[in-house]
């Protein structure tokens, strides 16, 4: 009897370990709340079939896994190793985003003479030369598909083609390319000029249909693009951040944005009369009265001899007879003739409109009014 049960026990003892071994060799679930078991799968076999999809556990990437085992798996071949989901023969094939492709000198030559061909042909503009700059770029981007300065050039012609989505869609191609490469580079100055853009071509397009709140929004995204630190030596990216900042009323941030832009001029800004206008804009609200008369000045002699704006705010720069006593060497008679004929000019200007202002036309009379005032009783002075 008692051999007996030391048999039994004995068996119980195999049968048990024979189980514990079993419950090692399982897959223990993943703590993860997403991942259960799919067609019978265990999460080990998710896991394989993640990595050859791409995911990554951040979370980036916006591919799903697939569940279906690649009928061409050559997993199992020593010869043939997979790694990423990718067999070596297809590594040869595929170029890594990651490093610069190797170019021979010719092919760089090559290269560089069709940047300079696509350039011109795209400054030339046409349909029949946006045509053949693209073809030129198709061959560059095929020897060197990381070719940036190719890719703005794209952006350029569709920006002036006015095609605003698809140059965004390659300032985004240009944005994740870089992402990808080793080390990452992060877009240029050059880049957030032509997203600023975007955005303010998006505020103007809200504004056209009465949409302020859209339009203030983009104008928001806009000036974050010009003010970059990137972007704060190119003069276009200045220009526009100072505009935004001025509309904003910030002066004295766009009077800096202003004077930086014309230590980096060429003389592009200098004969640009809305650069000008705003100048003196942004001169007159900081209280440089003098500086702010000056530019307006400028612009009706020499830049735009229509500039409505530059007329009123003459007559009003000349009508602050506490704030700015003394003007050159204008005499209050003269002052107040210039006061006269700036503002006449405004006023008739304004009436010529179906729907005119009529506050603004009573404003611009009773300046008109008082520089008469003011010339009749110099004169009576003088008299005496």
């Amino acid at each position: 009897m008692k051999y007996q049960t030391f048999i039994i026990i004995i068996s119980i003892l195999l049968v048990t370990t024979g189980c514990s071994k079993k419950k090692k060799g399982k897959t223990v679930p993943s703590k993860d709340k997403t991942e259960q078991k799919d067609g019978g799968k265990t999460s080990s076999d998710k896991d394989k079939n993640d990595k050859k999809s791409g995911n990554s556990e951040s979370g980036k990437n916006s591919g799903t896994a697939t569940d279906k085992k690649d009928k061409n798996d050559t997993s199992n071949n020593k010869d043939n190793k997979v790694t990423d989901g990718k067999t070596a023969e297809d590594k040869k094939k595929t170029p890594d985003s990651g490093k610069k492709p190797e170019i021979s000198k010719e092919k760089k030559d090559e290269v560089k003479e069709k940047i300079i061909l696509a350039k011109a042909l795209v400054k030339k503009g046409g349909d029949k030369n946006y045509s053949e700059a693209l073809s030129a770029i198709r061959e560059i981007l095929k020897k060197d598909y990381q070719n940036f300065e190719a890719m703005y050039i794209i952006v350029d012609m569709e920006y002036q083609r006015k095609n605003f989505e698809k140059m965004k869609d390659v300032l985004e191609r240009i944005q994740s390319l870089g992402q990808k490469m080793k080390p990452q580079v992060i877009p240029s100055g050059n880049w957030h000029v032509y997203m600023g853009k975007y955005f303010l071509n998006q505020a103007r397009s809200y504004e056209s249909k009465g949409m302020t709140l859209a339009a203030i929004m983009e104008k928001g995204k806009a000036e974050k693009e010009f003010g970059d630190s990137s972007a704060s030596n190119i003069p276009e990216a200045l220009f526009h951040y100072g505009n935004l900042l001025l509309e904003k009323g910030d002066y004295k941030p766009a009077l800096s944005a202003y004077e930086k832009l014309i230590k980096l001029d060429d003389g592009t800004y200098k004969g640009n009369w809305k650069f000008v206008l705003n100048l003196g804009v942004a001169y007159f609200y900081t209280g440089n009265y003098l500086k702010s008369e000056a530019q307006y000045r400028h612009v009706l002699s020499s830049l735009n001899r229509q500039c409505m704006s530059c007329h009123y705010n003459l007559a009003l720069v000349y009508g602050m007879w506490n704030e700015l006593p003394k003007v050159g060497n204008l005499s209050d008679v003269e002052r107040a003739e210039l006061i006269i004929k700036h503002a006449v000019i405004y006023r008739n200007e304004e009436r010529k409109k179906r729907r005119y202002d009529k506050s603004l036309v009573d404003r611009l009379n009773r300046w008109i009014q008082s520089a008469k005032d003011r010339i009749e009783s110099t004169k009576r002075r003088g008299s005496k």
